[in-house]
């Protein structure tokens, strides 16, 4: 069985999977028939768009009255040569009421004695809606540990621009440039006790290129597999669609294969070869020029 973290597009979707959470605590529900416990969600019904579907399984199944509903990405399961997806959402409830009739028979918070009913799905799930809460935008305050991040970044790999000590700039001009990306586009960064990754946008300045985002990423080797990168890449989108950005553009050089495949799997394309654009440890690199064009969504 492999599950997996989309970005979020038009596709079949079968199912709803909502972490919810309530005063500060993960919500289960436990079904009439089960003696385990799981994360509210159910099936699409006919007619229906993901986000009513999350609402009322949400309300059906937690009693929950007032919420705020956020997409996280689409999911995946694939095992048995069948691959099903679903979206999956987090749940800030604000109030509860009584629980509806239903299959629903108790909510209770997460207990380390429970037994999960999906337990090979829905902790991974529940794992990917925490590390989308660890995602935020850039603030002045971090300029420091922006700093640090750049310069980690710098001694751990050699896919950035800058070598090794190369880099000269001070945490004044970082906090500078916290401040022109506010303006002129958006950054978000992983924050889990400490940056560890972040994807930056800066947005074309002139009328003809106002619709074309030029985006920059750059993650902590501690972060890999953990679906961040995804989790990165769905916030530029919705800030994308948000703000009318039609075309974003990236370049990585071609032996980062990993940087390659992630880019793929978010749907960017290679347009094109930028021959010998690096000179890395006396050798010159490639570099791909990668696209990817997003409808923008209509007022």
């Amino acid at each position: 069985m492999k599950i997996n973290i989309h970005e979020m597009i038009k596709r079949p979707l079968k199912y709803v999977v909502i972490a919810a959470m309530y005063k500060d605590e993960w919500l289960m529900v436990k079904h009439r028939d089960r003696t385990t416990y799981e994360i509210p969600g159910g099936h699409i019904e006919t007619g229906e768009t993901p986000l009513q579907a999350a609402e009322r399984e949400l309300y059906e199944e937690t009693g929950a009255l007032s919420f705020e509903l956020i997409a996280v990405g689409d999911y995946s399961v694939e095992r048995d040569d069948a691959c099903n997806y679903g979206r999956l959402f987090y749940a800030k409830i604000d109030e509860m009421g009584p629980l509806p009739e239903s299959e629903i028979i108790d909510v209770k918070t997460i207990q380390p004695e429970f037994k999960w009913t999906y337990e090979k799905i829905q902790p991974i799930l529940l794992q990917y809606v925490k590390n989308h809460l660890a995602i935020r935008e850039i603030e002045l305050r971090d300029d420091q540990e922006l700093y640090d991040l750049f310069h980690h970044l710098d001694q751990e790999t050699k896919f950035m621009m800058y070598e090794k000590n190369e880099r000269q700039t001070t945490v004044e001009q970082v906090r500078h440039r916290i401040e022109m990306i506010q303006k002129t586009g958006v950054m978000y960064v992983v924050d889990d006790n400490e940056l560890g990754g972040f994807i930056m946008m800066n947005r074309g300045s002139c009328n003809r290129i106002r619709h074309v985002g030029y985006i920059v990423i750059g993650m902590k080797m501690s972060l890999a597999g953990q679906k961040f990168g995804t989790l990165l890449f769905n916030r530029i989108f919705n800030y994308a669609k948000l703000n009318h950005l039609h075309r974003l553009e990236l370049t990585v050089m071609t032996h980062n294969l990993s940087g390659v495949s992630l880019y793929k799997k978010m749907g960017f394309q290679i347009e094109g070869i930028k021959k010998d654009a690096m000179l890395i440890d006396g050798e010159y690199i490639d570099e791909y020029h990668m696209s990817k064009l997003i409808e923008v969504e209509s007022e």
